[in-house]
């Protein structure tokens, strides 16, 4: 009965969120890059950088809309389209789909470089395919290369994409041997919200095992996606690489999509290390309103717990399960304890 309800549930509110293609979260006079200033983006920070994450909340939002209305406003950002190959500029919105049999997936991304790094960000599966994507499928799993398993589903969604991203990698592969004598050094941030950071997900596991130089993975409201071989096989790459501080996803307080596939402990057809498992380090909004003053970052005392361990205080709070997933409520957040207040956009 609570597998139903938290299926239709699912499905009414993956649907939600579909308004967030409709605007660009307003940054005001914000800049992208500003010389001095502590809240631009850092492509190479010496830990984690709280900045660095609102940023790639709003990208995350950004991705979500028409492809010209997200170039423009990586534009404004300072990032330009180069015109050949070896432009240290890249500004690409990477938008395919297919059909995976029992459902079709589209994926979306956007690749953004410039001469000091290079932001991933995946949009992910349209909200029709999330539900598919996230539950009926959460038994498939699919091998990646000697990492582990990953969650079918998301990895089939990178796939879609995943020729265009390879032909950007050669392209950095030939430019960094050629320009600077070595290889893979430039930083690459990925990001993404909702099936888009589980997308996101795997994509850094996959560029971290060909060498190239992932300097931070930071996701917002991400389902699991990986079994417990996968994850810790990554966070052991990230830990030899020195950025293991750098796998961080973000959690809004009773956001349900970051807790499905449900994590059980109880599941009598699979051993336990087999289950679904997170990547990364969780940094945990709680709070009400941004403007109240009682957003603070901390992890979650609750958040290992699997949805059937504690159902009633989930069904309770239902109302806030797709409002807490929003990405808009992420921005505000990181907002708040960033800026301390919003923008101003008169």
């Amino acid at each position: 009965m609570l597998q139903t309800v938290f299926l239709i549930l699912l499905f009414s509110g993956v649907a939600h969120t579909a308004g967030l293609a409709d605007s660009v979260y307003c940054i005001g006079k914000r800049k992208f890059i500003e010389k001095g200033s502590p809240t631009q983006f850092d492509f190479r920070p010496r830990g984690f950088s709280l900045p660095n994450a609102y940023w790639l909340a709003v990208a995350s939002n950004n991705v979500y809309r028409e492809k010209d209305a997200v170039l423009n406003e990586f534009k404004r950002w300072g990032f330009v389209e180069g015109k050949e190959p070896q432009d240290d500029n890249k500004l690409f919105f990477l938008d395919r789909a297919k059909d995976l049999g029992a459902f079709s997936a589209d994926t979306q991304a956007v690749w953004a470089e410039n001469r000091d790094g290079i932001i991933l960000v995946f949009r992910g599966t349209t909200p029709e395919n999330a539900a598919d994507l996230a539950t009926d499928r959460a038994r498939s799993r699919e091998p990646l290369r000697d990492l582990g398993e990953v969650h079918a589903g998301f990895l089939g969604a990178l796939k879609i994409v995943w020729g265009d991203i390879d032909r950007r990698m050669a392209q950095l592969r030939r430019r960094e041997r050629n320009e600077q004598g070595m290889r893979y050094q430039k930083p690459i941030w990925i990001s993404g919200h909702s099936l888009g950071a589980a997308i996101a997900t795997i994509a850094a596991a996959k560029l971290l095992k060909e060498g190239f130089n992932v300097a931070g993975l930071y996701t917002f409201g991400s389902p699991r996606a990986d079994t417990e071989a996968f994850a810790h096989a990554v966070e052991l790459m990230a830990h030899d690489r020195g950025m293991r501080e750098q796998l961080v996803r973000f959690v809004n307080q009773h956001d349900i999509v970051a807790r499905i596939p449900p994590f059980t402990g109880l599941t009598a057809e699979l051993p336990l290390k087999e289950e679904w498992r997170h990547v990364g380090r969780v940094k945990y909004f709680t709070g009400k309103k941004p403007e109240s003053g009682s957003v603070e970052l901390n992890t979650d005392p609750l958040f290992t717990v699997g949805l059937p361990q504690f159902p009633t205080e989930l069904l309770d709070k239902r109302d806030d399960w797709f409002r807490d997933h929003n990405v808009a409520e992420y921005i505000r957040k990181l907002e708040h304890v960033v800026f301390g207040a919003p923008a101003r956009c008169d």
